[in-house]
């Protein structure tokens, strides 16, 4: 079975390069908080914490950041999907 992909080069307005930008920032900040979350919760109380909590939480963390807005919520629940995945892997490991 051969797989052919294909690669395919953006040219993005400035505009639209400066909200990509924002996406990736907002991505990357809550990414990183979904780790802290985990990592404080587990320390402090020794409770885990679930993709489920954490998605309840993106729904705050984009209603209180306005540039958390240009992202959609399905982008936010990947990144909680992600961060769970690398939970998972690392301590079934």
């Amino acid at each position: 079975m051969q797989l052919k992909t294909f690669k395919y080069r953006l040219y993005p307005t400035s505009a639209q390069e400066k909200l990509l930008v924002q996406v990736l920032d907002v991505c990357r900040y809550w990414y990183n908080m979904c780790i802290e979350d985990r990592k404080v919760a587990w320390e402090l109380e020794k409770r885990a914490v679930s993709k489920v909590e954490q998605e309840k939480t993106g729904i705050r963390y984009r209603a209180s950041f306005p540039k958390a807005q240009a992202v959609f919520s399905q982008t936010m629940q990947v990144v909680c999907d992600d961060v769970d995945k690398a939970f998972k892997a690392f301590f079934d490991a």
